[in-house]
């Protein structure tokens, strides 16, 4: 429901116009309220309503005007998380780069993504980038487009081929598609885009 909130002599926030208090908040800590993945929780410190999405809203127990955290909605925040140069089943071993970011803009996810591997062990077939915060919305036929700002180490085997990091619907990870000879696209693989290789890339890819 909609969340609002007021700084009240007994420190509550309000959940659809019905107060809840500290203790209620306290009492709610885990439980499902509303049968709709909506839930109070108490970290020690602070009363927390999130949706299953991490959507949400946070608030210091002693909240005094300062100190308030939302999650999701239409506020963007700067989070980290985990590329994995991966072929789903292989993971590479070690790296010279591996780092991201995402935010949430509204009902898409925003990420930005650095990854070099140095040991791509037993990877082999096509390459993903897992690890992506939250899978892409499963609607069909509609996959997300990233934006590679930089490459090197690559062997796609002619000049002028550039990769495009691709979220397919329903997917949790990226993969690079490369332009093929016969007008389409295929996916790269772990000899094209080997130990060395490196892309950066980032774009925006609905979740809902």
């Amino acid at each position: 429901g909609h969340v609002t909130m007021e700084n009240c002599s007994d420190k509550a926030f309000q959940i659809a116009g019905g107060r809840v208090t500290v203790h209620d908040c306290n009492a709610l800590a885990g439980a499902d309220t509303d049968g709709d993945s909506i839930a109070y929780y108490d970290s020690g410190d602070a009363c927390t309503l999130r949706d299953s999405f991490s959507n949400g809203i946070s608030i210091p127990l002693d909240y005094t005007g300062s100190g308030l955290a939302i999650w999701g909605g239409d506020v963007e925040q700067d989070r980290p998380w985990t590329p994995v140069y991966s072929d789903g089943v292989n993971d590479a071993v070690s790296y010279t780069a591996q780092t991201a970011r995402y935010s949430w803009v509204g009902h898409s996810i925003e990420v930005q993504c650095d990854i070099s591997p140095s040991d791509i062990g037993s990877v082999s077939g096509a390459v993903r980038i897992a690890g992506l915060p939250y899978p892409a919305a499963n609607i069909p036929d509609i996959d997300h487009s990233l934006a590679a700002s930089s490459f090197a180490g690559m062997n796609f085997g002619g000049i002028g081929r550039s990769p495009l990091p691709v979220v397919q619907h329903g997917q949790d990870f990226v993969t690079i598609q490369v332009e093929d000879t016969v007008g389409g696209t295929t996916a790269v693989d772990a000899t094209q885009f080997p130990a060395g290789g490196r892309i950066a890339f980032s774009g925006r890819y609905r979740i809902e």
